[in-house]
């Protein structure tokens, strides 16, 4: 078991965490590398505050380039060419306390944000059992407490990788999300809960660490002046991960809404 922290730069008050279970099932994807496949598991924790992560007057940082090298050290990973459009499970359970009915379609936009932010390179199409997919949503409000913060999501993602070149494929990924803070904690706004979702999907197209600038989607702690839109170096970060894959036209894309 490999364990990764990332520590907060900035005093904080009420924290959501996201939680991204990255767990790689390795094998060897070619003869070369056979004596190096091993299984392992990474677990990455965000700390992700639903008040402040720092003063009001600290405005979000949106610095130029990519960070897929800063979140890729121990490997890149993609779908296959021909997985896409994935096909997306999504399971809404109005019985989970603090579930809204508007979950989701937010999680809907959130794979059509990134969808249409890279042009079709990546897409995605909605299927109606879980037998089917490719990628699994659900949610929960079982939160977990890390000390600093609460879980607010995990996406856990399968893959294979192959050592010699440190690329890897996923063949499937589950994300789970919180419905609400336990009590006391606060209020699981939908800025927040829209900001987590296009993070949580960040992780399933293969976005599996995260940046260090504070205005990245996929930056590991969220706070109110941020955005929950994705920003330059988010887009510019999935599009040089799919760099070899083509686009597609917009009447093309599976339930891109456009």
């Amino acid at each position: 078991m490999i364990k990764r922290n990332v520590k907060l730069s900035a005093p904080v008050s009420v924290l959501l965490a996201l939680l991204c279970g990255f767990s790689a099932a390795l094998s060897p994807l070619n003869n070369n590398v056979s004596d190096q496949a091993k299984s392992f598991a990474v677990n990455v924790s965000d700390r992700v505050p639903s008040s402040a992560i720092a003063p009001s007057s600290v405005e979000p940082v949106f610095d130029a380039g990519d960070y897929l090298d800063e979140i890729a050290a121990e490997g890149k990973y993609t779908w296959k060419k021909e997985k896409f459009p994935l096909k997306v499970f999504i399971k809404p359970d109005p019985t989970i306390p603090g579930f809204k009915t508007a979950m989701p379609d937010m999680v809907r936009s959130s794979f059509d944000e990134w969808t249409e932010a890279v042009s079709g390179k990546v897409s995605w199409a909605e299927v109606s059992s879980p037998a089917q997919a490719d990628i699994t949503v659900c949610w929960t409000d079982e939160a977990v407490d890390h000390g600093r913060g609460t879980e607010g999501g995990r996406t856990k993602t399968f893959a294979k990788i192959n050592h010699a070149t440190n690329k890897g494929t996923i063949d499937r990924a589950e994300m789970t999300l919180l419905t609400r803070l336990p009590y006391g904690e606060g209020h699981l706004g939908d800025a927040e809960m829209k900001r987590a979702y296009l993070h949580e999907v960040g992780h399933a197209y293969g976005l599996t660490g995260h940046s260090t600038t504070r205005g990245d989607v996929m930056y590991y702690a969220v706070g109110p002046k941020q955005n929950a839109i994705l920003g330059a170096r988010d887009i510019a970060t999935l599009n040089r991960l799919y760099s070899g894959y083509p686009e597609l036209a917009r009447g093309n894309r599976p339930n891109s809404g456009v």
